[in-house]
């Protein structure tokens, strides 16, 4: 009996820490995706195709799609004069937000992701 509570606790232990570490990799996976989108909108203009409600930078600007009825386009909404559109990876779950930012925070948000799974994944890259 006293063994069977050793193994349990033992495996419920390693559990954890194998959910913790895979939780704290999602972020590393996070930053690789801002880092793909964010080189993704440097080819978008006022002119790429969009789909309403889809976000994106335009140069250093936030843009959003919106319909106008008969087509589609892109609402264009600078950022303030020290800020850039950015995509920045998200830190709970899966995914990027995008929104206006410095270069520096968008950099040390990425590498700070990325060194969150530096044991999984060979983490920090030099940026």
């Amino acid at each position: 009996m006293k063994s069977s509570l050793v193994i349990l606790f033992t495996l419920a232990v390693f559990l954890l820490v194998s959910l913790s570490e895979a939780k704290e990799c999602i972020r590393g996976l996070n930053a690789d995706d801002a880092e793909a989108l964010q080189k993704k909108f440097k080819g978008f203009t006022k002119k790429t195709k969009c789909t309403p409600d889809e976000t994106a930078c335009i140069g250093d600007a936030f843009a959003k799609c919106f319909s106008t009825g008969d087509k589609n386009e892109w609402s264009i909404q600078p950022c303030a004069v020290t800020l850039k559109c950015a995509v920045l990876p998200l830190v709970l779950k899966r995914g990027t937000s995008i929104t206006c930012d410095t270069e520096e925070d968008r950099l040390f948000r990425l590498k700070d992701a990325r060194a969150s799974c530096k044991q999984k994944r060979g983490y920090p890259p030099s940026l």
